[in-house]
């Protein structure tokens, strides 16, 4: 009886060791859609801000996609921007 309730301490303290190491994410997501009118332009300003001051200290990663099959939502195009955590 002693066995087996040391081996169920042991078992349980080990599980509980890999709940309390659980990782934090590596990056933090925010999705925003647009209605674009002109691509050309909207990718133009996109890579004007990046290439600001501004936008040059920003540590994120910005993807721009383009909406294809989206139903009845207007959204043309989706900028996703990820930060490190």
């Amino acid at each position: 009886m002693k066995l087996k309730t040391l081996f169920a301490a042991l078992v349980l303290s080990f599980c509980s060791n890999f709940v309390a190491a659980a990782e934090a994410p590596l990056f933090y997501g925010q999705g925003y859609s647009f209605v674009v009118q002109d691509p050309a332009a909207f990718v133009a300003a996109m890579d004007a801000y990046r290439a600001s001051p501004t936008g040059s200290k920003t540590p994120n990663t910005v993807v721009l996609s383009q909406n294809i099959v989206n139903g009845d939502y207007a959204g043309t195009h989706g900028v996703n921007v990820f930060y490190p955590t």
